[in-house]
């Protein structure tokens, strides 16, 4: 996702939203692992997990500029499956 976030700027925004977390989990892990610069929000009631139907983390939803859900990651990110799922919003640019 760092990576995502370097090669694609201001085309992507990348907001983390820690699930069944708490905030001062959350910031060790950030301070340990490092947060990659995005908003990490903090769904403290869960009502975001139920909204978007999230089953366990990590999961990976690429939303379009009107709010659609275009794809869904289960699991772990690869280059290519984000490659493949960012194309879908942002077109046949994606890989520029």
């Amino acid at each position: 996702m760092i990576d995502a976030q370097r090669r694609y700027g201001s085309r992507v925004a990348i907001i983390g939203v820690l699930y069944q977390d708490s905030p001062d989990d959350a910031l060790r892990f950030l301070a340990r692992y490092g947060d990659g610069g995005w908003p990490q929000l903090i769904d403290e009631d869960g009502r975001l997990a139920i909204d978007y139907g999230v089953m366990g983390p990590p999961e990976t939803y690429f939303v379009d500029t009107s709010g659609v859900v275009r794809a869904k990651q289960f699991g772990p990110l690869t280059t290519a499956s984000m490659e493949a799922d960012l194309a879908l919003i942002l077109g046949s640019n994606a890989r520029h």
